[in-house]
C-alpha cells in the first residue's frame, strides 16, 4: 500500500487565549491527528512536525 504523508497546520487569527496550556492550536491538532488515524487503512501517516501559526491574520501580514 502507497503511503500518504500528512501533516498538520493550525492557525489562530488573534493572540487571544494562546498561553493556555490547552489552546485552540491544540485542540485543531488533535481533532486531525484522529482524522488522519482514522485513514490509516488507506496509508495515511501522520508527519511529526507542527506547523502553527498563533495569532497571525490575512489584517496582520
Amino acid at each position: 500500500m502507497k503511503k500518504i504523508r500528512c501533516a498538520i497546520y493550525t492557525r489562530k487569527s488573534s493572540e487571544d487565549g494562546l498561553e493556555q496550556e490547552f489552546n485552540s492550536l491544540h485542540a485543531q491538532r488533535e481533532a486531525c491527528a484522529a482524522y488522519v488515524a482514522s485513514q490509516k487503512h488507506e496509508g495515511w501517516v501522520l508527519l511529526p512536525d507542527h506547523y502553527d501559526d498563533g495569532g497571525l491574520s490575512g489584517g496582520s501580514l
